[in-house]
């Protein structure tokens, strides 16, 4: 979606040197709007000496235009899955050196290759999320999980093709800013990647991180039940098109980002993991409009009236009687 790469031409200059660009899903459902401008910055960057890769048409990076990978009559490439071996030039693009093993589990989810070694592309043309690139870092004995919008299609292939071994991870970065729409985050992801540690980056325009993916995190078997308290904001049920933010202080390692600020783990060779947060309770209420008011042993999350801008959360909240009993919830504590 949108959000994962609006802001990537204004954040890559023409001036900056970068080595691999890697693009999942079709280049036609790049910045639909800003075609034109789109293809004048893959030039330049192109020209610059970026290598521009789009897996879904080639394994081989762009030579002078996005024009190669948009033309009629092309063909798409067979599905990827990185932690095979599979030698590509792609692979140069995930080279990080030594000390550092960054492999995509699979490139293109929603290809599917024929006996005559055709390949096949089944997907929504207005669903990209299943195209989300699923990148496994490994450092030391310690793994990351990078999922991007990774839909529930994504990973049932990862599933059905990796050994258990290799998808279970110690830190998750949770797919789709915690959605648990189509399939995403569930209890049955959780309970193959086991991971000790996740991790939850959103804002609160779209309710997320959803209740149901909340509680699908803390099934994982290996999540650490004791770190230091912490609060987590939770938004809607996925079900939902308005519903309550609560706020769950918690000592399961489970994290927002939204709610804490900044997230830091270290990962020390031979050593275990520590997570650094950048903030408390206290600020959450400039991050999410809303006043905070201690009754007893919960929190009463109250929306401001006529709240202030906020880089974070910059939609207004709804304000009328009706939505405050609506959006008024407590503070449950976890175990």
């Amino acid at each position: 979606d949108a959000d994962h790469y609006r802001w990537l031409m204004q954040f890559i200059s023409t001036e900056d040197e970068v080595g691999h660009i890697v693009f999942g899903g079709l280049p036609e459902s790049y910045y639909v709007s800003q075609q034109a401008k789109f293809k004048t910055w893959i030039a330049q960057r192109i020209h610059k000496g970026t290598n521009i890769y789009f897996p879904a048409i080639k394994m081989d990076p762009l030579q002078t235009s996005l024009d190669e990978v948009i033309a009629n009559g092309r063909t798409y490439a067979p599905p990827y899955f990185g932690v095979d071996g599979t030698k590509t030039k792609l692979e140069e693009a995930f080279d990080f050196g030594p000390r550092f093993t960054v492999a995509p589990l699979l490139l293109n989810p929603s290809h599917f290759q024929e006996s005559n070694h055709s390949v096949m592309r089944f997907s929504d043309p207005g669903e990209t999320n299943p195209d989300s690139i699923v990148m496994r870092v490994i450092f030391g004995e310690h793994s990351i999980l990078l999922t991007g919008d990774a839909t529930d299609k994504t990973m049932q292939r990862i599933f059905n093709h990796y050994s258990p071994a290799t998808v279970e991870t110690d830190v998750y970065l949770a797919a789709h800013h915690g959605s648990a729409s189509h399939g995403s985050n569930s209890v049955d992801w959780m309970q193959r990647i086991q991971p000790e540690c996740v991790i939850i980056s959103h804002g609160c325009s779209q309710g997320h991180p959803h209740m149901e993916a909340y509680e699908a995190f803390a099934q994982s078997l290996r999540l650490r039940k004791n770190v230091p308290p912490h609060d987590v904001i939770i938004g809607r049920a996925s079900d939902e098109e308005k519903g309550a933010v609560t706020v769950r202080t918690t000592r399961q390692a489970i994290y927002s980002t939204l709610g804490t600020g900044t997230i830091t783990v270290n990962m020390k060779l031979g050593g275990v993991l520590k997570t650094t947060l950048e903030r408390r309770l206290d600020t959450i209420k400039e991050a999410i409009q809303v006043s905070l008011e201690q009754q007893g042993d919960t929190v009463v999350v109250t929306p401001i009236k006529s709240p202030p801008p906020s880089p974070l959360c910059p939609r207004k909240l709804d304000t009328s009687p009706e939505s405050n009993s609506r959006k008024r919830k407590r503070v449950d504590k976890d175990n």
